[in-house]
């Protein structure tokens, strides 16, 4: 990769914004900083030549401040290979799962599913994302794939639609943190859980929904929900500590598998 010397403007007009860029937002600290102390000549927008402008690939929200304050900034032409627009542009301002999803999603109709799949049913982007990649909500591998423009759907959906279909239902009993990330997870974590009956929840559910109480974690949402599940039974099912070691045995084969690959 070739690049050029940093430069110095006041032209405006000049840039463009990559379709691709994240949403602008206003950043009282960066004003404040620019204000100070002007634009670092060690922190350029850096951009590439497209046509009579430059578009810029990382820094649009440091160039809308600067031009917002009418100063001038740094910038730097970068020439042949470039890395990953999502790569530059996460690494010094701090990009959300969801801000990548939604540079991904302009141009990516499968992540674009992730956000109407997610809308539908009331989740977080992350829960969304992980349940669509295949995985259990609470993995975070999903993310890592939308980064690196890697992001697929599985074939298999019957998981996804599963904890979907108990999360709706709770909220129809007035559970409305039911779409939350961690009860998403103990739901997630539940049905993968062998001798879980969903059947046999989803009544308990309907009797005593406000058994189930806001909870922050998913370890303490499997308390409640195992409690729900053993009501009224003689034959109490040990749903928490079942469930964790199904996930820890989830755990251990995805790394033998890895290793395995890596030879």
């Amino acid at each position: 990769m070739r690049t050029n010397r940093a430069q110095k403007t006041s032209d405006y007009k000049l840039f463009e914004t990559s379709p691709e860029n994240r949403r602008l937002h206003d950043d009282p600290v960066l004003t404040a900083s620019l204000v100070k102390y002007g634009f670092k000549k060690w922190l350029p927008v850096i951009v590439k030549q497209n046509g009579a402008k430059f578009r810029i690939i990382k820094g649009h929200n440091r160039f809308a401040a600067a031009e917002r304050l009418g100063i001038p900034f740094w910038y730097l032409v970068v020439e042949d290979e470039i890395p990953d627009f999502f790569f530059l542009e996460g690494t010094r301002e701090k990009w959300t799962p969801e801000d990548f999803g939604r540079a991904r999603a302009q141009n990516n109709p499968t992540v674009a599913k992730v956000f109407a799949f997610g809308k539908k049913h009331g989740f977080p982007f992350t829960v969304s994302a992980s349940l669509l990649f295949g995985e259990s909500a609470g993995s975070g591998n999903a993310v890592r794939h939308i980064k690196q423009g890697t992001f697929t759907i599985a074939e298999d959906q019957s998981h996804a639609k599963a904890v979907a279909q108990i999360t709706d239902y709770a909220r129809e009993q007035g559970i409305e943190f039911a779409s939350s990330r961690a009860f998403a997870s103990a739901i997630s974590m539940a049905l993968r859980t062998p001798g879980f009956n969903p059947a046999m929840f989803l009544h308990r559910l309907k009797v005593r929904p406000k058994q189930i109480t806001r909870r922050s974690r998913p370890e303490d949402y499997l308390i409640e929900i195992e409690a729900l599940y053993n009501f009224g039974s003689h034959d109490l099912f040990p749903l928490k500590v079942e469930a964790m070691k199904a996930s820890r045995a989830r755990r251990k084969a995805t790394l033998t598998s890895k290793k395995m690959m890596m030879g």
